[in-house]
C-alpha cells in the first residue's frame, strides 16, 4: 500500500456485509509500504511502516481501556473533586507514559517516527483529559453558566474564553487528524457553542440564528484564518450528525457552499445531508431486525398502531444508566396506556451481561432487544453516533423525531400526552 501524501486513513473489514472483523486507522507516507495481516482475531502490520502502525495500535488499545473505565465508572469519577479528578486522570493515562518509554528505547524507529508517536500519545492523553473534563463541566454546568452570564458580551460572542483559549495545532492536525479533530470539537463546544446556547436560552432568541452567530465567531478569530474553512466544516459535520430537521440542515449546507463553492469538505457535508433525508420526519424507519431476550427477531413494523419510544443504550454507558432512572418513571407513568410502547435497544457486545442487567432490573418495563454489532444495525439506520439516543415513531409507523427528548426531559413536558391524544 503506497500513498502520495502523509496521512492516516481508516480501514474497515466486514464479513458478509454485517459482521465487523476490525476497523483500524492506518498511518501512511509517500512511497512507503504497509501491510495488514489478520489471523486468529489479531491484526499485525508489516512493511516499511509496520512498526509505527503497531505502536499506534497499542495507543488505540490504551485509549479504549481508558474510555471503558470512564464509562463504567461514570457516576463515581464525574463527581470527584478537581484535585481527585486530576489524580485519577494521571493514574489512568499512565500507560501512555510507559508506552512512550518503550518508543524512546526502540532503536528500530526513526527519530521522526519517535517524535510523531510521542506527540500522538500526548494528544491521546490530552484528548482523554479534555473528554473527561467536558463531562465534568456538564455535571457542574450551573457554575460555568453563571460566569458566561456575567462575562459574556456581544463582542466576545457571549463566550468569554473563546478568543483567548481556543486554538489549532497544525502539527497535531497532521499526525492524527481523527483524534485531533475530536479534541478540537470538544474544545470548540466548551469554548464557544455551549456559551452561545446558554445565551440563546436566556434571551429566547431564535435558535435558527445560532449557526450564523457561530459562523461569525469563527471568521472573527483572525489567528486561525487558514483554518476557518476546516473549523466551519467540522462544526457543520458535527451539527449535521445530530440534526434531524432536513430543512435546517439543507440551509446550513447551502450557506457553506456559497462561502466555499470548491471546498473539499462539500462531499462529506452533502453525504450527511442525504443521510438526514432518510430519517427525517414522515419517513418510514429502518426495518432492521433485532433479537429479544429469548433470541427471537422483531422489527418496528411489528408495532404499527402503537406510539414507540426508542431508547438506544448499553450497560457500559454511564449516561445511559443515569437516564434509565427516568425511563422507569416514564414507563410507569404510562403503564395503563396500551397505545405506547417503550423499546430499549442495547448496543452491548456481551449478550449475557445485557441479560444479567435486565434480570437485576425487572422494573425497566417495555420491549427489550439487542442490536447487531455491525454496520447493518438498527442504530446505524437511525444514524446513532453516540448513546444514549432516543427516537419517536408514530402510530402509522412513520418517524416523528429521530432525535427525541431524553426521558428526564419528557417527564417534565407534555410531548407524549399530545401524541397519544
Amino acid at each position: 500500500m503506497n500513498h502520495s501524501d502523509s496521512t492516516r486513513l481508516i480501514v474497515s473489514v466486514v464479513k458478509n456485509d454485517s459482521v465487523s472483523i476490525f476497523r483500524r486507522d492506518i498511518y501512511i507516507e509517500p512511497g512507503k509500504s504497509v501491510s495488514l495481516h489478520f489471523s486468529d482475531g489479531k491484526l499485525t502490520f508489516g512493511g516499511d511502516l509496520g512498526l509505527i502502525n503497531s505502536y499506534l495500535q497499542d495507543s488505540d488499545q490504551i485509549t479504549k481501556v481508558i474510555r471503558k473505565q470512564h464509562s463504567e465508572n461514570f457516576e463515581k469519577f464525574i463527581s470527584l473533586s478537581e484535585q481527585d479528578a486530576d489524580l485519577y486522570l494521571t493514574r489512568v493515562t499512565k500507560p501512555y507514559n510507559e508506552l512512550n518509554v518503550k518508543i524512546q528505547q526502540d532503536s528500530h524507529l526513526s527519530t521522526y517516527h519517535k517524535e510523531l508517536l510521542l506527540h500522538s500519545n500526548y494528544l491521546f492523553a490530552t484528548s482523554e483529559r479534555k473528554n473527561f473534563n467536558f463531562y465534568r463541566q456538564l455535571r457542574n454546568i450551573s457554575k460555568a453558566e453563571k460566569r458566561w452570564t456575567r462575562e459574556g458580551t456581544k463582542e466576545n460572542f457571549y463566550s468569554p474564553d473563546y478568543f483567548s483559549n481556543f486554538s489549532v495545532n497544525p502539527y497535531f492536525l497532521k499526525i492524527n487528524p481523527i483524534t485531533y479533530s475530536h479534541y478540537i470539537g470538544l474544545d470548540f463546544n466548551v469554548q464557544l457553542t455551549a456559551p452561545i446556547d446558554h445565551h440563546i436560552s436566556l434571551t429566547d432568541k431564535n435558535w435558527d440564528s445560532k449557526y450564523e452567530v457561530i459562523k461569525e465567531a469563527i471568521l472573527a478569530k483572525t489567528d486561525i484564518t487558514q483554518y476557518h474553512e476546516f473549523i466551519l466544516a467540522m462544526h457543520n459535520c458535527t451539527y449535521l450528525a445530530t440534526e434531524y430537521n432536513f430543512e435546517k440542515a439543507d440551509a446550513i449546507v447551502n450557506s457553506f457552499k456559497s462561502a466555499y463553492p470548491t471546498s473539499d469538505y462539500l462531499t462529506d457535508l452533502e453525504y450527511l445531508l442525504s443521510e438526514i433525508s432518510v430519517t427525517k420526519a414522515g419517513q418510514l424507519p429502518p426495518q432492521v431486525a433485532v433479537n429479544d431476550i429469548e433470541g427471537k427477531e422483531f422489527t418496528l413494523a411489528d408495532l404499527k398502531g402503537k406510539l414507540v419510544y426508542l431508547d438506544f443504550w448499553a450497560t457500559w454507558c454511564g449516561p445511559c444508566i443515569e437516564e434509565l432512572k427516568y425511563s422507569k418513571k416514564l414507563s410507569k407513568k404510562y403503564a395503563d396506556n396500551p397505545d405506547i410502547v417503550f423499546m430499549y435497544i442495547s448496543k452491548d457486545g456481551d449478550v449475557e451481561k445485557w441479560k444479567r442487567y435486565l434480570a437485576k432490573h425487572p422494573d425497566l418495563k417495555g420491549m427489550h432487544g439487542i442490536d447487531k454489532q455491525s454496520q447493518n444495525s438498527l442504530s446505524s439506520g437511525f444514524r446513532v453516533d453516540g448513546i444514549p439516543h432516543y427516537a419517536l415513531i408514530e402510530k402509522d409507523g412513520k418517524i416523528i423525531n429521530s432525535y427525541a427528548d431524553r426521558p428526564s426531559v419528557l417527564l417534565n413536558n407534555d410531548v407524549l400526552d399530545k401524541l397519544l391524544k
